[in-house]
């Protein structure tokens, strides 16, 4: 019996009954299987070792998985999801999960330059050790990908109606270029959190005032790695990893930012129950209190 919720992609639907109480049947088995094959793998479970751990030992609990995954991820498309997790994955330094990801993002369509550009973004929440780690396996499968000629995906990237890349919005109009940040400057910098991020981090405060030069440091690399991507996943991205994180101030700036950018509240409500499959009972109230406040007239 096919998946049958509301808003799934059809590349989503796995012909498994899920209401069906008790380990899954053997077609179930290898409906499953082969999904994650193509979906997150390169022809196998390699990089999906979880999935294959509760198959071959416990099938109900991967059904009971899948099927909440399955409810979380409604209301955006694939690539939205996988390059917003290729992000969080990265910023974790799990290997074979940003290179899943990585996988699903190009063959929804995702360019090379997007892939990248989410992966940029999120060197800059993961350092040189979470970076260190995802790079070998990420690098493994783009030059695979690059032999066979990059044309692994069915068609473009979809975005939510009104998406655009605009990198100018990342941008504080400070001088990139320049040594030093003048207190005009510092002020444009305290500007552009407050109307894109409702307010000014403190540590952005404290930088301002004690280490100028690596605030501007700082913020050319924020401004600089995202091009060609909406700027809509940008917020969503580091909400995400902030949720999975337990950082309820970075999630509570990057919910704001995503209201501004015109995200509505049906594209941010699945990447929130993302990071719930990370948080489990113990840490989703901290996701839902951060955006709570936002929710009651944020437009669905």
């Amino acid at each position: 019996m096919p998946s049958d919720i509301a808003g799934l992609p059809a590349s989503h639907r796995i012909a498994v009954d899920w209401l069906r109480p008790g380990p899954m049947t053997p077609a179930e088995r290898e409906a499953m299987t082969r999904w994650y094959a193509e979906h997150h793998g390169d022809g196998n479970l390699d990089q999906a070792r979880f999935m294959a751990f509760w198959l071959d030992h416990d099938s109900a609990i991967a059904k009971h998985y899948r099927r909440w995954v399955q409810a979380a991820v409604t209301g955006v498309p694939n690539s939205v999801t996988a390059l917003v997790m290729l992000h969080t994955y990265t910023v974790l330094g799990w290997e074979s999960g940003a290179q899943y990801e990585l996988i699903a993002a190009l063959k929804y369509g995702a360019s090379r330059a997007q892939v990248l550009e989410a992966m940029a973004f999120a060197f800059i929440h993961a350092g040189p050790m979470g970076m260190g780690r995802v790079a070998p396996a990420c690098d493994a499968y783009l030059k695979k990908w690059d032999e066979r000629g990059g044309d692994q995906a069915e068609q473009p990237a979809a975005w939510p109606q009104g998406w655009a890349a605009d990198p100018d919005a990342l941008r504080s109009g400070i001088d990139l270029g320049s040594p030093g940040l003048s207190d005009a400057e510092k002020q444009q910098v305290f500007d552009w959190y407050e109307t894109h991020q409702g307010e000014v981090p403190r540590h952005i405060r404290f930088l301002a005032q004690w280490s100028p030069d690596g605030l501007k440091a700082m913020r050319n690399r924020f401004e600089s790695c995202i091009v060609t991507l909406p700027k809509q996943i940008v917020p969503l991205m580091m909400f995400n990893a902030a949720a999975v994180r337990g950082e309820p101030a970075a999630m509570r700036r990057a919910a704001y930012q995503a209201r501004h950018y015109g995200v509505r509240r049906s594209h941010l409500l699945p990447i929130l129950q993302i990071a719930m499959v990370y948080a489990g009972d113990m840490g989703s109230e901290a996701i839902t209190d951060a955006v709570a406040p936002l929710f009651d007239d944020w437009p669905y």
